[in-house]
């Protein structure tokens, strides 16, 4: 299958120009609606690569390329979902998610995401119509996601997206980014700390070293019995724990 996304011995630099590399030497491709998620500990250079990715930053030395194209032209096709609610406080919910010009046009002729732009009233009478300062964290959160899904994009960068939030209406909302990206054959790229939440809603999960980060693992995630789900998910959480501290 021909990668959408690839990564060919990058390198990455840190966040100020006397760090180190943030990243060194990786290579990795994604499939077309494959759910990849990244672990690594907080300063591993996830974000580095998502920023990469969305074409926030430029590789020191390698390439990385869309369907084998190198250049950037893609990233009007790419959602991001941050860890930081990305709201304006002072604008309303509806507002908030058809933000971008680009988004609002696609949306007036795209029903579905007007559905999702009216779900954000969680059965609150006029919920859409508060502005974001009026909100919980949770119903900001909610719409930051309508909106990045709102694009209906190739590509979902998830960036630590549900800090804050309580291990079950976590599992709950990646389990429907990944029953809505495997419906629409999207693929999401999240970098992440929370090995129990990758190994619960993964395909494939590459661990990272400390900085100057490189991959140390590359395993796939196959259900292949789900009346054995439970022992399936703690031989991968136990694989990739050991390999996460021995490594």
């Amino acid at each position: 299958m021909k990668p959408i996304l690839e990564f060919s011995h990058v390198h990455l630099a840190g966040e100020t120009p006397t760090d180190t590399e943030a990243v060194s030497d990786i290579s990795f491709s994604v499939g077309k609606g494959e759910f990849l998620s990244i672990i690594g500990a907080p300063d591993s250079g996830k974000s580095e690569i998502l920023s990469a990715i969305i074409g926030l930053e430029t590789p020191v030395r390698g390439a990385l390329s869309f369907y084998n194209e190198c250049n950037h032209a893609f990233t009007e096709r790419i959602g991001l979902l941050r860890q930081n609610n990305g709201c304006f406080q002072w604008q309303i919910s509806y507002r908030n998610v058809l933000f971008e010009h680009h988004i609002s046009n696609h949306c007036q002729s795209k029903p579905c995401a007007h559905a999702c732009a009216s779900s954000t009233e969680n059965n609150e009478t006029c919920c859409k119509e508060r502005k974001a300062q009026n909100h919980s964290y949770i119903m900001n959160k909610r719409a930051d996601l309508i909106r990045s899904l709102a694009q209906e994009p190739d590509i979902l960068l998830l960036d630590e997206p549900f800090t804050g939030f309580d291990d079950t209406m976590k599992l709950l909302l990646y389990q429907d980014i990944k029953r809505m990206s495997k419906e629409e054959n999207q693929t999401v790229i999240l970098a992440t700390t929370d090995l129990s939440a990758a190994v619960y809603v993964s395909d494939r999960i590459l661990l990272l070293s400390k900085s100057p980060s490189t991959i140390t693992a590359d395993e796939s995630i196959e259900w292949t019995n789900q009346d054995s789900y439970s022992k399936l998910f703690q031989e991968y959480y136990n694989k990739l724990w050991h390999l996460y501290f021995t490594k």
